[in-house]
Formats: structure tokens, C-alpha cells, sequence
């Protein structure tokens, strides 16, 4: 494959992400091998499967695995190799005779905020902050306007559980059900239930979020996917404010998508 040069590589890395796409660049930062390694050469591997662009025949196969767990794991790393001719084997950190860094350009996040009270308002804020897509979702005109959420992507207004229901949403996508009633969180939860969003968080109290949750159990849905509501919804932060709810929300958003630890508010046990 032909050597793939900075600008090139970035443009056709930003080009898959607007198309959804996501993509990783491997990039040689340290060669202590025989092999004269280029600094200039590079991978551009695609989570759709495309790849263009060399380091080194003998170690391209083994790079571009690499680069595919970290497109999975999304996220970007320094990577150590014992390398020579033959082939590649992944060391501990800085171990081996050849760094390379994965540069993980993932597709932004996706957060759904049912319900546009007045929690909706400081974490559609905090949520753009952190670099999500925001679609908000709500049944009143003056709520679900862009006056209110002048930072949001989308705006949708009609009846909460017909509009969850037409999303498109995907392992990506995380959703917060902060309407001003449990028969419409109930709603909204059946619906999203059947889906693959990485997230589901409600909020309420405990008394509420049971009794929602005990409802559903006894309309034959499974604890596996009752398992799947971070309810009480967000970290245990002592919040009190809208805005203190909000990030507690955003912060049990980040562990789950980072994989990172935090005590949460949930009842039910979650992954």
C-alpha cells in the first residue's frame, strides 16, 4: 500500500465521521528496529472495514488489529511492539521496539432528552459541552423550542412515546427520560427497551422509579432488559439543583461510555 500522508489521512478520517463512519490513524512515534521504519507513514483503518495506507508489510496485519480494538473500545492509546521482519508482537507500555499511536476519530455521541423541564435545559447545555449530539424531545410548544435549548441539534415535539419510537438510535445513543410523569417514562422505557441504546437513565424517586419498573416486570418484561435503567438516574453527587442533577446525569453518562468507576443512584442492578 502507498504511504499515506498527514493531510490525506485527516480528510478521509473527518470525511467517514460525518458519514457516520469512524475511523483510526496509526502513527509511528518511536521505531527502534532494523527495519528504517518512515515516521510519515501511517494506517487509516475504518470500523467499516476500509483500510488505507502502509507502516510496514511485515507489521501492517497486527497494526490494523490494533487499531480495530481501539475503534471497538473507542478509545485512543499508546501501543508498544516487539518488531522485525517477521512480524509484530504487543508489549507492555514502551516495552517493545516500536511505539505507534491509535488515534481513535470516533462519531459523536448521541444523547436523548426526554422530556424538556427544567433539568432538560442544563443538561442539553452540559451535554454539547461534552461534544453529543442533542436531540430533545417533548409534547408542549413551549417547552420543545429552540428559545429554550438554543444549543440543541433537534428538536421534536409530539407525543413522547410515538416520537421515541420513530428515532433512529443506535449503540451510541444515550437516553434520558426526564418527563413530568412516570406514565409517560413508562411509555418511553417499553419503547426503548427494544432498542440498542448504550443508556437508558430515568429520573424520580425510588418509590417512583419501583413502581414503573414492577409495572413493566409484570407486563412479561424480562430483567434483562429491566436491568438495562440506570434509575434513580445519575451519580451520587448529593445534588440538589437542576444544574447539580444535570451533571450528576452527564457524569454517570461519561463512566458508562469510558468504562470508568463513580457510585451511582440506580435501585436495579446494572452492567
Amino acid at each position: 500500500m502507498a504511504e499515506l500522508d498527514l493531510a490525506r489521512a485527516l480528510h478521509e478520517a473527518l470525511r467517514a465521521r460525518e458519514a457516520g463512519d469512524e475511523a483510526a490513524l496509526v502513527n509511528v512515534v518511536s521505531d527502534r528496529t532494523n527495519l528504517r521504519l518512515s515516521l510519515t507513514g501511517r494506517l487509516l483503518v475504518r470500523s467499516s472495514g476500509g483500510v488505507e495506507g502502509s507502516i510496514h508489510l511485515s507489521l501492517d496485519s497486527v497494526l490494523i488489529n490494533a487499531a480495530r480494538d481501539a475503534l471497538h473500545e473507542k478509545r485512543s492509546r499508546l501501543r508498544s511492539f516487539e518488531a522485525s521482519d517477521a512480524g509484530a508482537t504487543m508489549v507492555g507500555a514502551q516495552e517493545g521496539n516500536l511505539d505507534v499511536f491509535l488515534e481513535v476519530l470516533a462519531r459523536a455521541p448521541r444523547l436523548i432528552v426526554v422530556g424538556a423541564g427544567h433539568i432538560a435545559v442544563p443538561l442539553a447545555a452540559l451535554a454539547k459541552l461534552l461534544e453529543f449530539n442533542v436531540t430533545v424531545v417533548d409534547d408542549r410548544v413551549d417547552f420543545a423550542n429552540h428559545e429554550r435549548f438554543p444549543d440543541a441539534d433537534t428538536i421534536l415535539l409530539g407525543p413522547y412515546r410515538e416520537t421515541v419510537r420513530s428515532l433512529s438510535v443506535d449503540e451510541d445513543t444515550y437516553a434520558v427520560l426526564v418527563t413530568r410523569g412516570h406514565v409517560h417514562d413508562q411509555a418511553c422505557l417499553e419503547e426503548l427497551l427494544q432498542s440498542q441504546v448504550a443508556y437508558i437513565g430515568m429520573i424520580g424517586s425510588k418509590r417512583r422509579i419501583r413502581t414503573v419498573l414492577d409495572h413493566l416486570h409484570d407486563q412479561g418484561i424480562g430483567d434483562d432488559k429491566l436491568t438495562r435503567v440506570w434509575a434513580p438516574v445519575g451519580l451520587d453527587l448529593g445534588s440538589q439543583t437542576p444544574a447539580e442533577i444535570a451533571l450528576a446525569i452527564m457524569a454517570e453518562i461519561v463512566k458508562v461510555r469510558r468504562g470508568g468507576g463513580g457510585h451511582s443512584l440506580a435501585v436495579t442492578p446494572v452492567p
